[in-house]
């Protein structure tokens, strides 16, 4: 849905056991979201960044996911797509089976975090 429109994966960064992995994505700053969000000063909604982490870490799975429980969601900053062009997406696996998934995760840049969230994902197929 945003997967190579909103955003692009230009890297991916794993541990040894590919339970902590960092996407260094590309906004695309001249997507139509930012038309109504907001004309002049576009800054990314919060649900893209909920859904970024969402097609990401399906990507990974290679599996559909539907969100089941969302803790400590915290917007720390506002992304600017003109400025902060290139972001870090990390995802810290908690634990995983056959019918959920459990993570940690925040976009970043070299300077600071602007979004944290702690999620539960349902597998779906």
């Amino acid at each position: 849905m945003l997967l190579n429109s909103f955003f692009f994966i230009s890297e991916i960064i794993r541990d040894e056991n590919n339970t902590k992995l960092t996407f260094v994505i590309e906004l695309n700053p001249q997507h139509a979201i930012y038309k109504g969000h907001f004309p002049g000063n576009p800054i990314v909604p919060g649900v893209c960044m909920q859904q970024m982490v969402k097609e990401v870490l399906s990507s990974i799975l290679k599996k559909p996911i539907l969100l089941s429980k969302a803790d400590h969601i915290k917007f720390l900053s506002v992304i600017i797509p003109g400025i902060n062009k290139t972001l870090k997406l990390n995802i810290h696996i908690k634990s995983s089976d056959k019918d959920q998934v459990k993570i940690d995760s925040n976009i970043s840049d070299e300077e600071k975090i602007f979004f944290k969230y702690n999620a539960s994902f349902k597998i779906t197929s």
